[in-house]
């Protein structure tokens, strides 16, 4: 091999085992999220997240308590917990125009660490 192309190599080598080693974009909350996505298959959930202590109260209210005592614990633990919404389809809202079905509910909490899910709790 001729020296500018050893050179090229071992360049694209450097630059592909950086590449590697960097994280997402999107940072482990974001990591995390798409771990949440592809765990619940369901296109039409949505999800909110990462829980803080802060804006978790609402959400961790709708657990039963075992589970919220639970939860509080992974979050001091350091897993990220993510709110998983569905479409509610009982609700409607009637306006002028007509009925709006844009409702939507808390399904479940999942929590994910490490990579993986550790935790999925159902919303009463």
């Amino acid at each position: 091999m001729s020296l500018p192309f050893r050179r090229f190599v071992g360049a694209l080598a450097l630059v592909l085992g950086g590449c590697a080693a960097v994280q997402t974009p999107l940072g482990p909350a974001g990591a995390a999220r798409a771990i949440v996505e592809e765990y619940i298959h369901n296109g039409d959930a949505k999800t909110a997240g990462p829980l803080t202590r802060k804006n978790a109260v609402a959400d961790l209210d709708e657990l039963s308590d075992a589970d919220r005592t639970e939860a509080e614990s992974l979050m001091e633990q350091g897993a990220l917990g993510f709110s998983v919404f569905v479409p509610d389809l009982s609700q409607h809202i009637h306006t002028s125009q007509g009925p709006i079905q844009g409702m939507i509910k808390l399904d479940r909490i999942v929590f994910v660490r490490d990579n993986k899910v550790v935790a999925d709790f159902k919303a009463r």
